[in-house]
């Protein structure tokens, strides 16, 4: 059984243990985040730097995985909210860029689904360009092959296709989307 962590950030070691206990035996991580594995985890953990969303490209790879958890790249807004540096960074083009790339890596994880597998997409954003918007456009692209399922946790409000976790509601949690 293989699953497949792609660019995983803030949700790491909470979503990872209910994986992992279901009886995986291998797992692949394109970047660098496997430090913030436990030594246990990360013996079962082979980095490989590759650049995620260029992997369905390879036919080989199509159809491999059981399981594909996406934490995307996001524009971040905790950060933006809590640092004056991170604040001025941000422009209106951000949150479009970003989508493009998650759109990107949302796709691919998607081309890499054996038949009948799990995709769960998170980002730790609430913007709609990052979160339900590319949700809606891999149901629109690949609607007849995907059966949505909602999370199931209380956590959040839920969204179109998700589940929307906002600090100033859920206990500090968030700002995060999962779908």
């Amino acid at each position: 059984m293989f699953w497949i962590f792609l660019c995983l950030k803030t949700i790491l070691n909470t979503i990872i243990q209910p994986f992992m206990a279901n009886g995986g035996k291998h797992y692949e991580v394109p970047c660098r985040k496997h430090r913030h594995l436990y030594p246990e985890q990360r013996e079962l953990v082979t980095v490989s730097g590759f650049d995620a969303a260029a992997l369905a490209g390879r036919k080989s790879e199509r159809e491999r995985f059981n399981a594909i958890l996406l934490d995307a790249p996001c524009s971040s807004e905790r950060h933006v909210l809590a640092s004056e540096k991170a604040l001025q960074e941000w422009t209106p083009a951000r949150p479009r860029s970003l989508g493009r790339r998650q759109w990107a890596l949302l796709s691919a994880a998607f081309l890499l689904l054996a038949p009948g597998a799990s995709l769960v997409y998170a980002t730790c954003v609430l913007s709609p360009e990052e979160n339900d918007q590319v949700a809606g456009r891999l149901l629109k692209k690949y609607g007849d092959r995907i059966a949505l399922d909602f999370p199931d946790f209380p956590a959040g409000t839920r969204s179109e296709f998700g589940r929307l976790i906002c600090p100033d509601s859920d206990a500090g949690m968030g700002p995060m989307y999962v779908a």
